[in-house]
This record gives C-alpha cells, sequence and structure tokens, in this order.
C-alpha cells in the first residue's frame, strides 16, 4: 500500500491471495517534486529533470488502488494533466522530465 499525503509516507504491499505486488497510493495536494521522488522509485529510472520544471507550482492528486506495473503510467498521466510536467522515457534507464506551460491542466 502506497499512501501519501503532503509530507510523503509511502509503503508497498502483497496482495494475499496472489504473488502479485498490488499498490493503493493516494496524493492529496502533493508538490510535483515529491511526486517525482515516488515515481522514480517505483521505475528505479534515472530522471532528467529540466531546469523549468520548478516552474511547476500545481500540486498533485491521485487516487490508486491495482497493479503496481500500471502505477508508473498513472503517475506520468497525472503530472501531465495536473502540471503540465512530461516524462518522455529515453531508454530502459532514462527518462526526461520538462515542463509545458502552454498545458491546459485539469484539476
Amino acid at each position: 500500500m502506497l499512501v501519501c499525503f503532503g509530507v510523503l509516507a509511502c509503503q508497498p504491499s502483497f496482495a494475499q491471495d496472489t504473488n502479485k505486488i498490488t499498490a493503493t497510493i493516494t496524493f492529496m495536494n502533493v508538490q510535483p517534486n515529491e511526486v517525482l521522488d515516488i515515481y522514480k522509485a517505483t521505475t528505479k529510472q534515472e530522471l532528467i529533470i529540466a531546469s523549468d520544471v520548478r516552474l511547476a507550482n500545481h500540486h498533485i492528486t491521485l487516487h490508486f488502488s491495482g497493479s503496481s506495473e500500471a502505477l508508473p503510467a498513472l503517475i506520468e498521466q497525472a503530472l501531465l494533466k495536473q502540471t503540465g510536467i512530461v516524462i518522455t522515457r529515453l531508454d530502459d534507464k532514462r527518462a526526461s522530465v520538462t515542463y509545458n506551460d502552454h498545458l491546459e491542466l485539469q484539476p
């Protein structure tokens, strides 16, 4: 289970009836840099972060429960739609993180 409220406190859990790792995560008004830290830990990728990403001053709210394999894509979508932060996977080990201030954001 991953539960994150403002100050992050996250912990994985295992489904009792299978060997698959499941995740439950809740972000409520979390800063983008904290969400990027969770994304980095989840994907084990090096994040190459553009200097203007710090300009994204919107907060992330996300509620998810399911396969931990689906979590990175959901975080990518939440960052894109709620803050204008774009994650582009460069290869298996690296991802580029940029900010587009012209995107229409969703709450």
